[in-house]
């Protein structure tokens, strides 16, 4: 089995699923000294003293494969890159995927929400999305690539306060509403989490939610 780390659309329990059946939820983890950009879609650099919120699945070679093909890794637009950390005493590689592609572009309003539903699933502070978004309206460069897939998709890009205070989960707790997600940040620990599947805890929560809503969650993601 291989450990990835997913800090995109790929944190959505519900997009993941539909991706790659067999993956588990492990848990958040915050990947140091790196920073969350946005190329229309998330990206990751070098950056020291910040630090990536994201999280950290369990998945298999099948699963690994399918990874590949969405990313595009064998048309060049992202590339695999692998980290060692060390979790519960023992050092273990971790898959993540970087792009090739430079410049900076906010992300449409859709992908965007797919994110934040992944930072709520597992309880990651919206701020780092927050500051994400705010920086790629500010340094706004588009390179060829970013051009064309702007013209090819034409999105309803995110507005800089997309991310609204009100959506911040860690705050919500504080005021007492909602009750606590199915699993809870370790705030930057990489301690696993054993024997539990938070990818189906989190649907059936999904569906409690929605219940008498005319809206049902599958868990097969159709």
């Amino acid at each position: 089995m291989t450990l990835y780390w997913a800090f995109g659309s790929n944190l959505d329990p519900v997009r993941m699923r539909q991706r790659c059946p067999s993956a588990r939820m492990v848990g958040p983890l915050y990947f140091n000294n790196a920073k969350l950009v946005f190329r229309a879609v998330a990206d990751v650099v070098t950056c020291e003293g910040s630090r990536v919120p994201g999280g950290l699945w369990e998945i298999n070679e099948r699963d690994e494969r399918e990874l590949d093909r969405f990313e595009g890794v064998s048309s060049g637009l992202y590339a695999r890159w692998h980290v060692t950390k060390k979790i519960e005493g023992r050092k273990r590689r971790i898959l993540f995927y970087k792009m090739n592609e430079t410049g900076i572009m906010p992300p449409s309003a859709r992908y965007l929400d797919t994110i934040m539903c992944g930072y709520r699933a597992i309880g990651l502070d919206m701020s780092y999305l927050e500051t994400a978004l705010a920086e790629s309206h500010d340094d706004k460069e588009r390179t060829e690539y970013l051009d064309w897939r702007y013209k090819r998709d034409q999105p309803r890009l995110a507005p800089r306060d997309h991310v609204k205070p009100r959506h911040n989960l860690e705050e919500r707790i504080k005021e007492g509403k909602p009750k606590a997600p199915p699993v809870l940040p370790f705030y930057g620990t990489t301690r696993l989490i054993k024997k539990e599947n938070a990818t189906d805890k989190f649907i059936r929560y999904l569906e409690r939610k929605n219940k008498g809503k005319g809206s049902k969650l599958s868990r097969r993601g159709q």
